[in-house]
């Protein structure tokens, strides 16, 4: 027999729209009608429990995770780079405010903090 790969599209087309759409997010009830298949609970679950389905459910939430983390990579490293150009055109506001967005979104500084004050009147009671 051969080994799975999850890296593969599963052969059974509504099995791969099933899995891809729990890895978007969707619940089963509603990746099982994604995939084409009629609104059945138990079989959704059944099929999401289903060894080779969950594996390539998780393989490609993992993708995803990894695009993330390069596009974050990526972002950071333009801003970076907005940086330093507006340093070199002695644009220190441009580049402390690109600077800024990096050590915002590394979290080096504290979250803002917003007061609000709030006043309910009931009338009638």
């Amino acid at each position: 027999m051969a080994t799975f790969d999850p890296s593969k599209p599963l052969k059974d087309a509504q099995h791969e729209l099933f899995a891809q759409a729990l890895a978007r997010g969707e619940t089963q009830r509603q990746a099982y009608v994604t995939a084409g298949y009629e609104q059945h609970d138990g079989n959704a679950s059944r099929l999401s429990n289903n060894e080779r389905v969950s594996q390539r459910v998780e393989w490609l939430k993992a993708k995803a995770a990894k695009k993330t983390v390069l596009t974050r990579e990526k972002w950071l490293n333009k801003l970076h780079a907005i940086a330093e150009d507006a340093h070199d055109q002695a644009d220190f506001s441009a580049a402390t405010g690109a600077l800024r967005e990096v050590g915002k979104a590394s979290a080096w500084y504290e979250p803002e903090k917003v007061e609000a004050k709030l006043e309910i009147i009931i009338k009638g009671v």
